[in-house]
Formats: C-alpha cells, sequence, structure tokens
C-alpha cells in the first residue's frame, strides 16, 4: 500500500493542477501554484523506493534519479517563492531564481565530488561523508526557506478569506504545508545523524519520508481544488442548517400567519422542502411582510417598558403587543418599530429572527408585556394564539 502512495500522489497532482489551469485561465500566481504541485507530485514518485531501485540499475549517470527528485523538490520551492513574490509585487523572482540555480549547482559539485556508485540507499550508504551531508542541508535549507516563505503568505490570506470553503481549502493547503516542512525536518535530523553516528545501523530509509511527502502532495492538491469540488461535500450540512433554521422560525411565522394568511408567498405540498435555502429565505421574506403589516399596531411604550432587554426579547415584545392589538381592532397613532441593524445576508437576518422567534416563545418579558397589553385593550387572553 505504501509503495502505491507516491504514484497516486503525482496522478492526484496532475489532475489537480491541470484542472485548476483549465479553470482559472493563465494567471501568473495559478500557473506558480500548479507548477509547484506538479513538481512536489513528480519528485515524490521519481524518489519513490520502486523509481530508485529501477533507476539504479539502468541510469548512465550516477545518482541520476536522486538529483533529478531534489531537483524537482527545489523546483516546487522555487514555484512557492515566486507565488509569494508575484503577490508582493515588490519582491524581485530573480533572488529565488538565482538562488536556486547556486543552491542545485552547489549541490552537484558536492555530490560528485565524492567517488560514489549508484545505490538504492545513497543517504545510509554515503550520508556519513561530509560532502553528502552538506549537499544535503543545502538542498534542505532551499526547500524549506520557500516552503516558509509560502506558509506565512497563507497565513495572511486564511485570516481574510471570507468564504468558508476558500479558507477550509487554504487551510488544508497550510496543513500539506506542514506535512512539506516535517519531511525537510525528518531528512534533515536524518541527514545530520549519519555524520555524527547517532544511528549508524540504520540500512534503509523507513517509510516516513515517503509518507511525509506523498501526504504533503495530496493535501496540496485537494486543498488547491476545494473551491470547485469541496461546495459539493458541504451541500449536506448547508442544507441541514437552512432547515434547523426554518424549522426554528416555524412558532413565530404561525403566530403571523394566523393574523395575515396573504404572507404565504406559496403552500408546500411537502413538509420537507428539498430546497431548504430557499424554503428559509421565503419565511424570512413572510416574516417581514407580516412585520411591515403590523405598522399601525405596534404599541408606542413597549420600547419604554423594554430598555435595557436584549435586542432579541425588545423585538419579539413589540410583535407581540402588535398582534394583541391586531386582535383587538386597535390602531396607535404612534406607533413606531424601530429597525434592528441586521447584516445584508439571509443567513444574518435568518439568525436574528431565530433568536426573536426563542424570546417570543420563552421570555417572561415578552409574556408579561402581552398580559400587560390584553388588559389595557380589554382583550381575552384566550383570544389571541400562542
Amino acid at each position: 500500500m505504501i509503495v502505491a502512495v507516491p504514484y497516486v500522489a503525482f496522478l492526484v497532482a496532475l489532475l489537480a493542477s491541470g484542472y485548476k489551469l483549465v479553470r482559472g485561465g493563465g494567471v501568473a500566481g495559478l500557473r506558480y501554484l500548479c507548477g509547484a504541485i506538479v513538481c512536489f507530485g513528480a519528485a515524490a514518485a521519481v524518489l519513490a523506493p520502486n523509481t530508485v531501485a529501477f533507476a539504479a540499475r539502468h541510469e548512465i549517470i550516477p545518482h541520476g534519479s536522486l538529483l533529478v527528485g531534489n531537483g524537482l523538490i527545489m523546483g516546487g520551492s522555487l514555484c512557492l517563492a515566486l507565488l509569494s513574490r508575484t503577490v508582493h509585487s515588490s519582491g524581485r523572482p530573480v533572488v529565488p531564481l538565482t538562488a536556486f540555480v547556486v543552491c542545485y549547482l552547489t549541490m552537484l559539485v558536492l555530490v560528485y565530488s565524492e567517488t560514489t556508485e549508484s545505490t538504492t540507499h545513497f543517504n545510509d550508504t554515503y550520508g556519513d561523508r561530509p560532502a553528502i551531508a552538506l549537499a544535503t542541508l543545502i538542498c534542505l535549507s532551499y526547500i524549506g526557506w520557500g516552503m516558509c516563505t509560502f506558509f506565512r503568505l497563507l497565513g495572511h490570506y486564511v485570516r481574510h478569506a471570507a468564504e468558508p470553503v476558500l479558507r477550509f481549502g487554504l487551510r488544508v493547503v497550510a496543513t500539506g504545508t506542514v506535512f512539506g516542512l516535517s519531511w525537510v525536518a525528518w531528512t534533515a535530523f536524518r541527514a545530520v545523524s549519519r555524520v555524527v553516528h547517532y544511528h549508524p545501523n540504520i540500512e534503509h530509509p523507513p517509510p516516513v519520508s515517503t509518507l511525509l511527502g506523498a501526504i504533503a502532495v495530496l493535501l496540496w492538491a485537494l486543498g488547491a481544488t476545494l473551491t470547485a469540488w469541496g461546495t459539493h461535500l458541504v451541500r449536506p450540512f448547508r442544507w441541514l442548517r437552512a432547515m434547523r433554521g426554518y424549522r426554528a422560525l416555524a412558532p413565530l411565522w404561525s403566530e403571523l400567519h394566523a393574523a395575515f394568511p396573504e404572507i404565504a408567498l406559496e403552500r408546500s405540498t411537502s413538509r420537507l422542502p428539498w430546497d431548504a435555502g430557499f424554503a428559509l429565505y421565503r419565511r424570512v421574506i413572510e416574516i417581514r411582510d407580516a412585520h411591515l403589516a403590523l405598522r399601525g399596531y405596534f404599541h408606542p411604550d413597549v420600547s419604554v417598558w423594554v430598555r435595557g432587554q436584549d435586542p432579541t426579547v425588545a423585538e419579539a415584545a413589540r410583535v407581540a403587543a402588535a398582534l394583541v392589538a391586531h386582535a383587538a381592532g386597535h390602531r396607535y397613532l404612534a406607533s413606531p418599530a424601530p429597525p434592528h441593524d441586521v447584516g445584508p445576508t439571509v443567513e444574518s437576518e435568518a439568525a436574528w429572527l431565530i433568536g426573536v422567534t426563542r424570546a417570543f416563545t420563552g421570555s417572561r418579558t415578552v409574556a408579561e408585556i402581552r398580559r400587560r397589553v390584553q388588559a389595557e385593550l380589554g382583550v381575552p387572553a384566550a383570544s389571541v394564539t400562542r
């Protein structure tokens, strides 16, 4: 199973990057992100144990697969650094590119300065040589620098992302970067341990490196494309949330509908609305229409009676008193209904009305004001539904 993980990660990286490029056009930042995902995915496949074993038997240049794989990882970090420089337009792309060339050439010189032979376990065989260890650490330093630069950029965008799916996708990408940095730290630890002979009995690399790298690639690919397919995953949760809001508004809506049957925009034949979002939107509109129909029935003294109370309790008290006045057919010359400042979305409007509904059905203050207005207008309590 572990053997197939790097190749699956590479396939996912190719599909995700191709999809993002087709959907996103030729934006420079998107190209760099897709380039990084492809480079990391290709590196996971090239550095997979089976690939390295095959290359060791057939490669003309010793350690070619290892150097190509490391070059791909460095290339992915270069793309991340260029992405960060693209976002911050003051940055100069020549800096990470120059650093890439210098680090990679230095790594080549150090590797080939030692007399080595092709092997499937290069770092375990020659990692105790200072030149090889230095080459590894130079490579890892560049990779870690690029990932850290990208991680700081992600932190900024996660804090300012308004869309939940986008914010979650950025967090998935950030988690992938953490796994990538964990791969860097683990590989650096193994390189240093070989030099200082901290663990000289390691003959074969454990699957930790393979798993960390593959998981990082998968998370980058999934997070980068989450905005496209993630909406389908969250659709059931949005339906449930809208359905809870729809039913939470039922007590208030029922009272208002009994007083003003004409507010119902459409009668549904199903007790379970499949389009719960639209049903919630319709219920919010109908409650607001009933609120407008109550103009002229709002008691002018309720605002004084509920002074200092929670805004939802105050609004519920106004509506309860107005329903009593409407049942009695009593209008007021001055009946102010001060509006409450609510956000412009259906969600914020529904959240406000749900709070009003809870106060309408459960607040002692609202019940007391209802009885007070009934006594004032001489309306029997039984004639006003609750």
